[in-house]
């Protein structure tokens, strides 16, 4: 038995080769690099725990690490923007700045909107651009020169992103993003969208809700009265279709 490896034969058992006779070799072990991780003082132990069953090892350097476990005030502070300090490609955390931007179902819902915006414009610029150059193909399939194609948009985070979610043409048509609203202060909205389709059934999910809690179906305007107007003391909702 050779002492290479065989691409494809994992378990370093012998496999036959189709005639009857042996064709695997060994496969060489992977020796994987240690995972470092950072952590802050009075951490569960449940966490440290599990780390360390996994085999990472602790570190207390504050830039050598792969997995990086802190509250969301150490986050704000690590990464604030006058800190300078940005995750490699190597490391992940728990939280991020940020975060209820879309752990917040209504701000989720209203970042999403925001992003189908966005990709709404790049898709008419990189359309208008298309169009100018005459090589839409090259600009929807990355060919040509640099690999750019001849249409450009002006958002390029934008155009990247698209690029990399293959979102290009994505709408609420699509059915992968449900038409949500924010109630009260979105009602006026949607009793258009109800009016034009007064058979769907809608989802109601309070804002600050989890755990499935506060949920339930509504398919009459009736069920929905006491978010017409904005009231005190009444819990923000959002509405899905």
């Amino acid at each position: 038995m050779s002492s290479g490896g065989a691409q494809g034969n994992f378990d370093g058992k012998n496999k036959t080769d189709g005639t009857g006779g042996s064709s695997s070799t060994t496969t060489p072990t992977i020796k994987w690099p240690k995972v470092k991780y950072s952590t802050f003082e009075g951490c569960p132990k449940v966490v440290t725990n599990a780390f360390d069953r996994a085999g990472w090892v602790q570190t207390a350097d504050d830039k050598d690490w792969n997995v990086g476990w802190f509250t969301v005030s150490q986050i704000r502070s690590i990464f604030h923007p006058d800190s300078g300090v940005r995750l490699g490609d190597h490391q992940m955390v728990n939280h991020f700045p940020n975060y209820l931007e879309l752990c917040h179902k209504s701000l989720m819902a209203k970042n999403i909107k925001r992003f189908m915006r966005d990709t709404r414009d790049a898709n008419n610029n990189s359309s208008a651009a298309d169009d100018s150059s005459g090589s839409k193909f090259d600009s929807h399939h990355g060919s040509g020169s640099g690999g750019g194609g001849g249409g450009s948009v002006s958002n390029g985070p934008t155009r990247s992103l698209l690029a990399a979610t293959g979102l290009g043409e994505f709408t609420y048509k699509d059915g992968y993003i449900p038409m949500t609203y924010n109630l009260p202060a979105d009602y006026n909205i949607f009793l258009e969208e109800y009016k034009r389709n007064p058979s769907s059934w809608w989802i109601m999910k309070p804002q600050n809700g989890l755990q499935g809690k506060g949920i339930f179906l509504v398919n009459k305007l009736s069920q929905l009265k006491k978010w017409s107007t904005k009231a005190p003391g009444l819990a923000p909702y959002i509405i899905s279709r």
